[in-house]
């Protein structure tokens, strides 16, 4: 079980990596700090963007953080002033702005 465990974390993994790739390119996403489940994006995209927008990048991050950290969850902070502006758990999304 423990492979298969392995092998799943592997491949969410991959996915989550494309996504932080195509964040990163797109100038969205700044920095991220997994160890710490923080991810720094750049505010005027952030505040341009729709609800649901900010909900699937936040899950996207999640995701990477579940990856690299073994626990779904991320907090997404403002790249300029460092203003926590929303975060994803498990208890599901909250806008902080």
């Amino acid at each position: 079980q423990e492979a298969q465990e392995a092998k799943r974390r592997a491949e969410l993994l991959k996915v989550a990596e494309q996504d932080v790739k195509n964040l990163r390119s797109l100038g969205v996403l700044k920095q991220l700090e997994p160890e710490l489940h923080r991810a720094y994006v750049e505010p005027l995209y952030w505040h341009a963007s729709s609800i649901d927008v900010k909900e699937g990048m936040a899950i996207a991050l999640a995701r990477y953080m579940e990856a690299k950290e073994g626990t779904r969850r991320v907090e997404v902070y403002d790249y300029r002033s460092g203003r926590r502006l929303a975060k994803y758990s498990s208890w599901g999304f909250k806008i902080e702005d």
